[in-house]
């Protein structure tokens, strides 16, 4: 499903059309509400996403690790993920 401002229901007009989710416009504050945080971007999906690996079963197969230890600002985090899929890290 999609949480929405209702201001983005244009915007996102094509990602609306293309999937079978409802669509819930709401005003900002009602968003937020909902979340509990305050939606800068004005746009929220709930999705169902696969179970993920053990980690036994991830490192069978990847040849390039990245191990990230003692991370303190999450701001790191994205530049981190971004990095290693630059340099084609498979874990």
């Amino acid at each position: 499903s999609m949480l929405l401002s209702a201001k983005w229901v244009d915007v996102m007009r094509d990602v609306i059309d293309e999937l079978p989710a409802p669509v819930y416009a709401v005003s900002p504050e009602l968003a937020e509400q909902v979340t509990g945080y305050h939606v800068h971007r004005g746009a929220l999906a709930s999705m169902q996403r696969k179970p993920l690996p053990t980690a036994t079963e991830l490192l069978q197969t990847a040849r390039r690790v990245v191990v990230m230890e003692s991370v303190n600002d999450h701001t790191n985090i994205g530049a981190i993920f971004r990095s290693a899929a630059a340099l084609g890290m498979d874990a």
